[in-house]
């Protein structure tokens, strides 16, 4: 028998965009105990609460978390009534799009930028302006609105959850009035249930009418150890189910799971470049390296998105094979899935071979990550790789450039560009110059994740045009 608030969503149906396994099992049994009546674990609907961490976790949190990048812009933006930024760390390194300088300065850094950008506005106003910048801004990989980066299959676990009786609530490191501002409309949590970092307000009468003045001083930063510590605060009871991706959700799980009765702790592992990022123990905030090691040997379930998630934002196509799912077809789907895989792709370089590949002719207008820097982009055009080569847009000079600032030893026999279209795929994932010039020629800083990314989907595209495997 089984409470009215639990549905056949806890069993057969639930959770299609997790593939069949452990972590998707243990998800719906965990539901299945807690809400069956005369289960030992059953747990009334008043207790049953479910914590989520936001970034990493929700949505999407490379290159760098969203709120960061929201911090940039008005930085940006601001920068012209503040001259002395351009000297000034952190500021300058933002200006100057310097992400390892702007690592160097740590949290300190971090929250002064937060406080120069976040600070001297009513709760309104700053409420307006997250808005404006999250339905325009868009993300630097995936050219979609941020609040498209959600993870759907994290979004089908809290609604399998609410479906059986629960509240779901966020408890994040990140700033609690920037989640409010679209928590409800991308996760059905309301406002009153986002648990977060904040600054001090000030209650104020402006021209007659009472305003809370955001204040340029921190209140509380709600991650790590501080995360059980919001939660008993804000919400007053212990959850009995908890999900992160980082050592920074640690502290938030250990004592979720530290209560009686059945309990679940789940920690979403990156490990799909193809589809996403790749990262774990030397992502800096992000760093998951603890929880690699002890979460399995707590009975914490270890999500790998690569392997457990058929799908990974809403508008992926589903996966039913794994990563590789379409090796093997005949030419013609392959050639389908290259095509589809070049939406993917961030490289025009790495998209316009994958296109040239299954014999497409496409629109090209040669970004600044392609020509070089300061040039100006050519006109759109139909063409193809060989036309590039011809025009000396894609030439050796700009591989040349990449070694030098890198330090790699430049071969230029190794690096024509008169191969079958399977070597240049191949000269492309294998040579460590190309993936120098890679990093190097794309906007902003050079970063490794970014790097593997390029090597899978080329790993990919090499089985598919090969039709047999390749290490």
């Amino acid at each position: 028998m089984t409470t009215p608030a639990q549905t056949d969503n806890a069993r057969g149906g639930a959770l299609p965009s997790w593939s069949d396994g452990p972590a998707k099992q243990s998800i719906v049994d965990f539901v299945d105990k807690v809400t069956t009546t005369g289960s030992p674990d059953f747990v009334p609907v008043s207790n049953r609460i479910a914590v989520f961490d936001n970034d990493g976790t929700l949505w999407s949190e490379q290159p760098f978390p969203f709120q960061g990048l929201f911090a940039f812009g008005r930085v940006r933006e601001l920068a012209p009534q503040h001259p002395e930024w351009k000297d000034q760390q952190p500021f300058k390194a933002v200006l100057e799009n310097d992400m390892k300088a702007l690592a160097a300065t740590g949290m300190a850094g971090l929250v002064e930028l937060v406080m120069a950008t976040h600070a001297g506005m009513t709760t309104e106003e700053f409420e307006c302006m997250v808005t404006d910048w999250i339905s325009t801004a868009r993300h630097p990989k995936f050219q979609r609105l941020f609040t498209e980066l959600v993870y759907q299959p994290m979004l089908e676990v809290l609604e399998l959850l609410r479906a059986n009786g629960f509240k779901t609530f966020i408890v994040s490191g990140g700033g609690i009035e920037f989640m409010r501002t679209f928590s409800e409309t991308i996760y059905g949590i309301p406002p009153d249930q986002v648990v977060g970092s904040s600054i001090v307000t000030k209650y104020e009468i402006r021209d007659g009418r009472p305003v809370l003045l955001r204040q340029a001083k921190l209140n509380f930063y709600h991650d790590k150890e501080d995360k059980p510590v919001g939660i008993n605060v804000f919400i007053g009871r212990r959850p009995i189910a908890a999900f992160g991706n980082s050592d920074g959700d640690f502290a938030m799980l250990e004592w979720v799971t530290g209560g009686t009765g059945a309990r679940l702790a789940l920690i979403v592992h990156h490990d799909d470049a193809v589809r996403e990022f790749a990262y774990d123990r030397e992502a800096g905030l992000a760093k998951l390296d603890r929880g690699l090691d002890e979460g399995p040997k707590r009975g914490w379930t270890l999500v790998s998105m690569k392997n457990d998630w058929k799908r990974v934002f809403p508008f992926d196509p589903e996966r039913s094979e794994g990563p590789l799912a379409g090796h093997g077809q005949p030419k013609q789907s392959r050639a389908a899935d290259v095509r589809r895989l070049s939406h993917l792709s961030d490289c025009p370089i790495c998209s316009l071979v994958m296109r040239w590949l299954t014999g497409d002719r496409v629109k090209w207008r040669t970004p600044g990550c392609v020509s070089r820097p300061g040039s100006k982009p050519q006109p759109a055009e139909s063409t193809s790789v060989r036309e590039l080569e011809e025009k000396k847009i894609i030439d050796a000079g700009v591989v040349a450039e990449a070694c030098a600032v890198t330090k790699t030893k430049f071969e230029p026999e190794k690096l024509g560009f008169d191969f079958s279209k399977k070597e240049l795929v191949k000269r492309f994932l294998t040579s460590k110059v190309m993936m120098h010039a890679y990093s190097v020629l794309q906007p902003g800083i050079p970063d490794e994740d970014t790097l593997y990314a390029f090597g899978e989907r080329m790993r990919m595209l090499i089985k598919m045009v090969d039709g047999q495997k390749h290490t």
